[in-house]
């Protein structure tokens, strides 16, 4: 059985964009200026199907989070238009004066978005996105920005695209669909001993979301929020999204191993490449914990983070 990991080798008989009649679609739109938000970022919850059509850019939002300063925030004006054909997104957009092209082959799956440019100054890069689809728009996630197009009236071809469903696991860029659907979380110190991981039961198709990041044994901690939503499945896959003080989401995606009292992500889909992250851990009812000597930012101390399953399964 064919897997698919992208809508181009997915299709039968696709073409690439056509250059000349993308540039001639790309007409100039409406100048757009981008809004400073003291707010976290909405939540992605993404779509099951993508539309073919230009696309007009309608709004721009900067989350910088409650009590940011939005006057460290550069003003950006921009105008853009984006055509997505046949499983490859094109952009031409004038920002601030300056005007860039870009190309890119696309999958998405869940609330996820991979975009894997070939041309323009990000090619041979697939940044990690994340949108939402409805009727006639399209919103694009990228790390503390939500950018906001509409379809362009009379453009749509009528063509619909599906999700690349479990494909999507590992495609570049996107490291899984799950929505992210964690709470932010500061991070404390504690003078208490760490707990011992002793294994345990986990929750598989149920989305953890993290509610506790403690550094043990009086290590300080760096003062970050973060969240984070990890998700175990049945085939032994997994999927993680992190976001750390607004700076967007960070996708993992991989395998994972219980064995006795730990507990190993064996990553395969990050942007760092792959690599296993291994922990002890303790699972009992809907509670995770995951212990690491160290921690991800320390040297000293061990960083224990606690996790709450959601109470509906999630189907998948």
């Amino acid at each position: 059985m064919l897997l698919c990991t992208s809508l181009v080798a997915c299709m039968d008989g696709a073409s690439a964009i056509d250059e000349t009649s993308a540039e001639q679609a790309v007409l100039p739109g409406q100048p757009v200026t981008a809004q400073v938000i003291t707010d976290d970022p909405p939540s992605a919850r993404g779509g099951t199907t993508l539309v073919d059509g230009t696309y007009d850019l309608v709004a721009t939002k900067i989350y910088i989070g409650p009590g940011g300063d939005p006057s460290t925030v550069p003003t950006t004006i921009t105008t853009e238009r984006v055509i997505l054909d046949g499983g490859q997104l094109k952009s031409t957009a004038t920002r601030n004066g300056a005007t860039t092209t870009e190309v890119a082959s696309l999958t998405f799956c869940g609330a996820g978005l991979g975009l894997s440019f070939t041309s323009g100054p990000r090619a041979g890069t697939t940044p990690p996105f994340s949108f939402n689809a409805s009727s006639n728009t399209l919103e694009i996630f990228n790390q503390n920005t939500v950018s906001t197009y509409t379809l362009r009236a009379g453009s749509s071809t009528g063509v619909e695209h599906a999700a690349t469903g479990a494909a999507c696991k590992q495609a570049p860029g996107v490291c899984g669909g799950l929505a992210h659907n964690g709470n932010w979380v500061t991070e404390q110190s504690l003078t208490a001993p760490a707990p011992v991981g002793i294994g345990g039961s986990v929750l598989l198709n149920r989305p953890y979301r993290m509610i506790s990041d403690a550094y043990y044994n009086g290590a300080p901690p760096n003062g970050s929020r973060d969240k984070i939503t990890l998700i175990m499945h049945p085939d032994t896959t997994f999927e993680f999204v992190e976001d750390i003080d607004h700076q967007g989401a960070l996708r993992l995606s991989g395998t994972y191993t219980t064995v006795g009292n730990a507990l190993t992500f064996n990553i395969t889909c990050s942007p760092f490449g792959g690599f296993p992250l291994p922990f002890s851990y303790n699972a009992h009812d809907d509670v995770l914990q995951t212990i690491q000597p160290g921690g991800a930012n320390h040297d000293t101390g061990t960083e224990c983070m606690t996790y709450r399953a959601l109470q509906i399964p999630t189907a998948l």
